[in-house]
């Protein structure tokens, strides 16, 4: 299933390797407008803002190229939500992403392996000699919370090579964001073969001269080379 010549392999994270728990949106967004003195807005009101704000935000990310954080989201939800509010300090902003992203590693809020074997599927390829990587666009998160869901998971420890689009300012399906995460890699982007579910940000991948295959579970009408099952990357 993995062409000649791939020596390496980026996966996306959400969608992909992990399933994210829709028990956490309530709370976080709870959490997160209480410590800005925030109390008096229905939670659902809260919900829809920051699903347009996701919408918005992250599509921009696709047109541009380039992150767009917790900051940017923020004031976009203050818009929807008809607040006059100014955007709170990197520094307020650093910290509750800290504290959210503890709280995301709770049993009760903790996202899901995409596939209940997939840490098996993950090691084997490892043990076939390939060098394994995970790339994503952190969007409300940063990577400090990212890279603890993926040790509390099992990935980290599978992985050669985590990169967030908050590190590096650049985001998918920016090529230069792909070429960084060969460098890490340690090879040249003809060498990898990236897989994530999303045809836009993920396939796009192939204009920075990766392979690419779409992680579609459930098919795709799209006319796009894609896995049903991280399984089928184990096939000859």
């Amino acid at each position: 299933m993995i062409d000649n010549g791939i020596i390496a392999i980026s996966f996306d994270i959400w969608g992909t390797l992990l399933n994210g728990n829709k028990a956490f949106t309530k709370p976080r967004l709870q959490h997160l407008f209480s410590a800005l003195d925030i109390t008096d807005i229905d939670i659902e009101m809260l919900v829809s803002a920051y699903r347009a704000s996701g919408k918005h935000c992250d599509a921009e990310m696709e047109r541009t190229g380039l992150d767009i954080g917790m900051g940017d989201r923020l004031a976009f939800m203050f818009k929807e939500l008809g607040l006059d509010r100014d955007v709170p300090s990197d520094q307020w902003i650093n910290d509750m992403q800290v504290a959210l992203g503890r709280m995301r590693l709770l049993p009760e809020y903790c996202p899901m392996l995409i596939e209940p074997d997939l840490l098996q599927t993950l090691q084997a390829l490892k043990d076939q000699g390939y060098r394994l990587g995970t790339m994503s666009n952190t969007g409300i998160d940063n990577e400090l919370g990212m890279r603890s869901l993926l040790n509390l998971n099992g990935i980290a420890s599978l992985v050669n090579v985590t990169v967030f689009s908050s590190e590096v300012g650049l985001a998918k399906p920016n090529p230069d964001f792909f070429r960084h995460m060969a460098q890490e890699l340690g090879t040249e982007t003809q060498n990898v073969l990236h897989i994530g579910d999303n045809p836009n940000a993920d396939y796009r991948a192939t204009e920075a001269g990766m392979s690419a295959l779409l992680y579609a579970p459930k098919g795709t009408d799209k006319p796009l080379q894609y896995i049903r099952s991280m399984k089928e990357l184990l096939k000859k």
